[in-house]
């Protein structure tokens, strides 16, 4: 829990570290007045995994199904990778082992991409001034995968044309989901206690 939370700040450090401004008042001023900017994200990605793990409870007492307390899996890259739920009883079938494993990636899959739609959306209508208190990637972020570079070509067609180093301003929301499209990606993998290796 504590390397998660660890993580997940250092995501959030790393989401605004190349934002002019929050950079030379951290770096330069040792002042300490902008942390609160990196709060939309800190809490977002926990947010996002608390929804997953809402929906396996869910999903688990509806069909019987005993789960114990989600056990955190950090990553510096994302924050977290999400959650291990171990099952501390026997789904009567696989139909109801499948319900409980698959519905935590989808529920929080589906509010990942919301976040990412609104946060581009906040992001090519926000002003100058608004831009600038915003967290900074460079555009090879947009391009990383089909799924982002299609948002990213249907809602903010003018990224897609920029040098992969360029840095844009861009809504945390968008980091939010997009930590938890990763996570909930990587937790759809067919392997072992995996939500994916569960379903399968």
């Amino acid at each position: 829990i504590v390397g998660t939370i660890i993580a997940t700040f250092a995501y959030s450090v790393s989401s605004y570290a190349l934002n002019p401004t929050f950079f030379d008042s951290i770096i330069n001023k040792n002042d300490i007045s902008n942390l609160p900017a990196l709060l939309p994200v800190f809490l977002g990605v926990f947010a996002l995994s608390g929804v997953h793990e809402i929906a396996h409870y869910l999903l688990a007492k509806r069909n019987d199904v005993q789960i114990g307390l989600p056990v955190p899996i950090p990553s510096l890259q994302i924050g977290t990778f999400g959650n291990i739920t171990p099952l501390r009883s026997f789904p009567k079938d696989r139909n109801a082992l499948f319900d409980v494993a698959i519905s935590g990636p989808l529920t929080a899959a589906f509010f990942s991409i919301l976040l990412m739609t609104v946060g581009i959306n906040l992001s090519v209508s926000a002003s100058t001034e608004t831009l600038s208190a915003f967290a900074v990637v460079p555009a090879a972020l947009m391009k990383t995968s089909f799924l982002v570079g299609s948002m990213c070509s249907i809602l903010a067609p003018k990224v897609m044309t920029l040098p992969a180093s360029q840095l844009i301003p861009i809504h945390p929301m968008f980091l939010v989901g997009f930590a938890g499209v990763v996570s909930n990606a990587l937790n759809l993998l067919p392997i072992g206690r995996l939500d994916g290796g569960r379903a399968t």
